[in-house]
């Protein structure tokens, strides 16, 4: 098991619930498993802005693969690309998508660091302020959601102000968007890949509202309905372990929360997490944005820095701390 937080990941035994070893991974995306569990991977190296002098700290990133049996790194590729505004990996390590701060989305080749797909003016470039009537907006302008299929093949960008952009990774071209699909096309949704050709897909709720909304499940890549399932409204989806749950990070994130008049209400992010059993909509939820299900048991955060192994229906079973207080 992985546990992440910004400074490190920490790798653990399930049985029993131990810590084996910890990565520095400072300014990196999520640890993932390779599709054997042997490896795991994930881009370090990744400078953010500064925001006092709207500047971007570039940097160059790095690819990097740890063997879970050696507990160590077997592997830093450093790619030559522009500061990310989103980055993702497919499951392998083998492509990296990104988002950059100028707008441009590309893929590329890890292990030659050639250019897979390069699209200008996919997003809006970041530090740009959206002046509305008597209020400003500090916009995520510049950054997105990447998204690639299991089997590594598709890539789905949504960017935080532009059209959506499904790619073909192994085909070399574009995808028609077709069926629900336009959902999240136009902007208006949000999705998570469940199977290399199963994508859930969930509509935006109303404002201030402690929303549940509708999620369809599609067939990939052609849009049409397979089922549907009940989910709160977020910002943020993923795929569980278990493919019978769905994780949903900062359930019900709009809300309002009044200022003094004059002033706009703003975006209020809840802290916790939930996981949805799509068949029947029954939830687990956590204070914290951590958690996942396999088989009959779920992990989660009981306190902040501690991991907890939870037995569905019968509640915490063992808890680990994995930082020092």
């Amino acid at each position: 098991m992985l546990a992440q937080d910004d400074t490190e990941i920490t790798v653990l035994s399930a049985a029993p619930l131990a810590v084996l070893f910890r990565i520095p991974a400072e300014n990196a995306t999520l640890g993932q498993f390779t599709p054997d569990s042997r490896e795991i991977a994930f881009v370090s190296s990744i400078k953010s802005p500064d925001p006092a002098v709207l500047k971007v700290m570039h940097g160059m990133p790095h690819v990097e693969r740890w063997s879970v049996c050696e507990q160590a790194r077997i592997a830093s590729v450093a790619l030559a690309v522009k500061t990310y505004g989103a980055a993702a990996l497919t499951l392998d390590a083998r492509t990296l998508a990104y988002a950059d701060y100028d707008g441009t989305l590309g893929a590329i080749d890890v292990a030659t660091g050639r250019t897979i797909m390069e699209r200008k003016k996919f997003n809006t470039p970041a530090f740009v302020f959206v002046r509305q009537q008597w209020f400003d907006i500090p916009n995520d302008l510049g950054f997105a959601k990447l998204a690639f299929s299991p089997d590594g093949r598709f890539l789905i960008a949504i960017p935080s102000n532009g059209k959506t952009v499904i790619w073909d990774i192994r085909g070399k071209s574009r995808v028609s968007i077709s069926g629900l699909m336009h959902v999240v096309w136009s902007g208006y949704g949000d999705c998570a890949f469940l199977a290399p050709n199963r994508v859930l897909i969930s509509s935006h709720g109303k404002w201030g509202k402690k929303s549940i909304v509708t999620a369809r499940i599609v067939d990939f890549p052609d849009g049409k309905e397979i089922s549907k399932a009940k989910i709160p409204w977020a910002p943020d989806l993923q795929a569980a372990t278990d493919s019978a749950f769905l994780v949903v990070l900062h359930p019900y994130w709009w809300e309002f929360v009044p200022y003094d008049i004059g002033q706009i209400h703003v975006k209020h992010p809840s802290d916790g997490a939930a996981a949805i059993e799509l068949s029947t909509g029954k939830m687990i939820t956590t204070n914290t944005p951590a958690i996942d299900v396999f088989g009959n048991h779920y992990l989660a955060e009981p306190n902040p820095g501690e991991i907890g192994c939870y037995e569905r229906g019968k509640g915490l079973q063992t808890r680990i701390a994995i930082r020092g207080k």
